[in-house]
């Protein structure tokens, strides 16, 4: 039954991207209408910012679309079908020729996760043996569930930069076709919710604003959180950036220039990000 239940959720998958491309025609938009898109695990943190911004802007309506992924969003800005996009990775150098300029939001910590009850704590050996299933147990011997992502998400490119050994750890998974893949950040949240002994990687930002109920595990016996990043006890971190045209619009400029000032650096603080304008203080 489970095996079926994620074929389901592939098929349910399917139908979400029909629909996204619906939501992304070219529709007639109220001219202080601003539209986001991007990655899923931002798009929490975007809506809070953009309740926050209420005030200052309070003639722009944003409407924040379901995730498109970090490429997905910029290419729906190139298309003129979003306003800015968000992503969890740099602009390319191809991107960057075409006149997209990216601004650093704020970096969070990538967490593993679990629905597991808590406290829990594995070491970095510990992760790689149970994304590659040499370990595929929890201390009490029950069984651990991995969730995986897509081979080309953005935060396992920072996860096989920075963790050794989970290049090839996610690679021996990936062989393994009973293991789920998650092909949203909300899917990989909510999968993980529902599944017994789950494991799996996911941004603190967006654990804080989704599924602030699964079991945040920690690493080496430190927490993932903004204040172990800056004093450098916890290595594992991941960039949030806000992507816009040459051709930005007025309500665009604005909404930018409040996510970038200390009015919404504290709204990030409170969510788990340390806002770039921090970043200074990182080692």
């Amino acid at each position: 039954m489970l095996l079926t239940y994620f074929d389901r959720l592939r098929v349910h998958s399917t139908m979400t991207v029909v629909w996204l491309l619906v939501l992304l025609a070219p529709l007639p938009a109220a001219a202080d209408t601003l539209t986001i898109g991007g990655s899923g695990a931002v798009l929490s943190t975007i809506r809070l910012l953009a309740d926050a911004a209420a005030d200052t802007l309070p003639d722009v309506t944003v409407r924040v679309l379901p995730s498109l992924g970090s490429t997905g969003g910029i290419r729906a800005l190139q298309d003129s079908h979003v306003d800015l996009a968000v992503t969890s990775r740099p602009l390319t150098d191809d991107e960057r020729a075409t006149g997209l300029r990216s601004f650093h939001l704020a970096d969070t910590p990538i967490a593993f996760v679990s629905s597991r009850s808590g406290p829990l704590d594995v070491s970095a050996d510990r992760v790689v043996e149970l994304f590659a299933q040499i370990c595929n147990h929890w201390p009490d011997g029950t069984p651990v569930r991995i969730i995986l992502r897509p081979e080309q998400e953005s935060l396992y490119r920072r996860l096989a930069t920075d963790l050794p050994g989970f290049a090839e750890a996610i690679a021996s998974a990936y062989r393994r076709p009973e293991i789920p893949i998650a092909a949203t950040d909300q899917e990989n949240v909510n999968l993980a919710r529902m599944v017994f002994g789950s494991f799996t990687a996911a941004t603190l930002a967006q654990v804080m604003t989704e599924a602030p109920d699964l079991t945040i595990v920690s690493l080496d016996g430190v927490a993932p959180s903004a204040e172990h990043i800056v004093d450098g006890r916890y290595p594992l971190a991941m960039p949030f950036f806000l992507v816009a045209s040459p051709q930005a619009s007025e309500p665009a400029r604005r909404f930018l220039d409040f996510v970038l000032s200390s009015d919404a650096a504290s709204v990030l603080a409170g969510v788990g990000q340390i806002p770039a304008g921090d970043r200074a203080a990182l080692p």
